[in-house]
């Protein structure tokens, strides 16, 4: 069946867990969020929220820094 797919750091829900391979519970998942107008605009809100936080210049920036510092320590 469906899952709540949820923030780790806030338990906010931030989407739905559809098991691999099940069209069926994919389409009832589609059917959820075409028929409830709240919940879609909830989860686009939390999505936005947590791709800011996760992808935003500084972090991306810290990331890439780190990752050539372990690539310079590697050789």
């Amino acid at each position: 069946g469906l899952g709540i797919l949820l923030n780790r750091s806030s338990d906010l829900e931030i989407g739905l867990l559809v098991p691999d391979h099940s069209c069926e519970d994919l389409a009832k998942a589609m059917v959820l969020l075409e028929k409830d107008d709240n919940l879609r605009q909830s989860y686009a809100e939390a999505g936005f929220e947590r791709v800011s936080k996760l992808f935003n210049r500084q972090r991306m920036l810290d990331l890439t820094y780190k990752d050539r510092i372990r690539m310079m320590n590697d050789n």
